[in-house]
């Protein structure tokens, strides 16, 4: 299995189920290469032990994202794991500290819409080739 593997780009565990990663990572997928997608998580080095490793089950790119304009505008996407994540069996992953929507809150607490907001991983530093 490791053999095969090799690293594209980075993500974000958001739930147990679901990943965020960019749309440019994933957008020349075609649709029956999906389920060959895999996500691995927990690791420094990709043979470590504590490594989880699991497939997709979908993949949702963001409506906006437009590949051809030479954009990152809305390059985001969502993969939606076959399994979940079990953060209690493995304590080297975690899911990202995403706040949930509280209405005790007032939503000025928020970012606003159309905000510039910015997340950490690990992909490509420019746009890659076709």
């Amino acid at each position: 299995l490791y053999e095969e593997m090799q690293h594209d780009c980075g993500g974000t565990i958001l739930t147990d189920s679901h990943v965020l990663t960019a749309a440019s990572c994933v957008d020349r997928l075609k649709p029956e290469y999906i389920p060959d997608v895999s996500v691995a998580a927990g690791m420094h080095f990709l043979l470590e032990k504590s490594t989880y490793v699991r497939k997709a089950k979908a993949i949702y790119i963001h409506p906006r994202w437009n590949k051809d304009i030479n954009d990152l505008t809305d390059d985001i996407a969502i993969i939606h794991l076959k399994e979940p994540f079990n953060f209690t069996d493995n304590t080297y992953i975690a899911r990202s500290c995403v706040p949930r929507r509280d209405l005790s809150i007032p939503v000025t607490e928020y970012p606003q819409a159309n905000s510039t907001l910015m997340t950490v991983g690990w992909g490509y530093r420019t746009q890659p080739p076709n």
